[in-house]
């Protein structure tokens, strides 16, 4: 845990002086950032303590023209934009990216912008969303983690039992 500081802590401190604490301890205004705030008993005033869960990284709708024109509507869509845009190893069926922040484009795209992960520095960062559909039923799903290092997407062709993978080469 770590205190916090600055206007942050005193924006803490206000909101809980007010009394506008939420059910859960934390002040209602930050709940989203903001797990779990606690009082030092040993300290005459409220120490508001936080857990740092890690920032959370949003897709924004920032990238476009190029390849990133329009979003997919199926898999043969994403496929030829993906083969465009990076090498592919047919055998293992794996777009390699460049590096992370080149998969994590390649994901925001793929899901139409809507995604975030929470906490992506932390070690329970949760996706959002969990699962995305394109319109023929192909799985868009993103981790941040993977066995070789780097973020991956995975994607589920709904007529492929083999996933696809975009993961930093």
């Amino acid at each position: 845990m770590k205190a916090l500081t600055g206007l942050t802590r005193a924006l803490v401190v206000l909101v809980a002086t007010a009394g506008l604490l939420g059910s859960a301890g934390a002040p209602a205004a930050l709940a989203r950032d903001v797990d779990q705030v606690t009082v030092n008993p040993s300290e005459s005033s409220v120490t508001p303590m936080v857990v740092d869960p890690g920032r959370t990284k949003r897709c924004t709708d920032g990238v476009t023209g190029g390849i990133f024109n329009a979003h997919p509507a199926n898999f043969g869509q994403a496929q030829k934009i993906l083969n465009a845009g990076m090498p592919y190893r047919s055998s293992t069926q794996v777009w390699q990216a460049d590096n992370n922040n080149e998969v994590w484009i390649y994901w925001c795209w793929l899901t139409d912008y809507t995604g975030s992960v929470a906490g992506i520095d932390g070690t329970n960062p949760v996706v959002r969303p969990a699962k995305y559909y394109l319109s023929d039923g192909t799985l868009i799903m993103f981790r941040p983690t993977s066995k070789s290092g780097g973020y991956t997407v995975d994607i589920k062709s709904p007529n492929n039992s083999k996933p696809y993978k975009i993961h930093v080469a």
